[in-house]
């Protein structure tokens, strides 16, 4: 299991701790690209566009991942490493709550509770490089949400 916890009470950046490894992330306000850094290995998130769905996660002179939203309507992305492809998506329209399934991988990114930035990663997972990356782009759409709550309710 990998916890997931936000650095403050209103921040975005997270620390995951688990599986003997330790991350760092966080986004490049206002922007959706940022940042990670695991196990001292620091890689970019740089997205591919202003109106792009896709997303380059570089670190130590190589692609470590890229992502690609399938749609502007679904919180669902198709990821390629060189450890191959993986789906990340949420199990359904209202939850926060992300599947990640591909070589080596079926796990569950999932909230503590409802009023929580907290998580969880439970289930069989691949490299922790990896891992990390698709919780940066769950964090993202836990992030959008929030601003997208934000600015319907002002």
């Amino acid at each position: 299991m990998i916890e997931c916890l936000p650095t403050g009470v209103c921040s975005w950046d997270f620390e995951l701790r688990g599986e003997g490894h330790t991350a760092r992330l966080g986004f490049s306000w206002p922007s959706e690209q940022g940042w990670i850094e695991v196990d001292g290995l620091s890689i970019q998130v740089e997205k591919q566009g202003f109106m792009s769905g896709a997303w380059i996660f570089n670190g130590g002179g190589r692609t470590i991942l890229s992502a690609e939203k399938r749609s502007a309507l679904t919180r669902s992305f198709d990821l390629k490493s060189p450890a191959g492809s993986y789906v990340l998506e949420a199990t359904s329209f209202a939850s926060r709550t992300m599947i990640f399934r591909g070589p080596n991988a079926d796990a569950t990114i999932e909230p503590a509770h409802v009023f929580t930035r907290r998580a969880t990663i439970q289930g069989r997972l691949p490299d922790f490089e990896v891992v990390a990356c698709a919780f940066w782009l769950t964090a993202l759409t836990w992030r959008r949400a929030a601003n997208n709550n934000n600015a319907a309710a002002g």
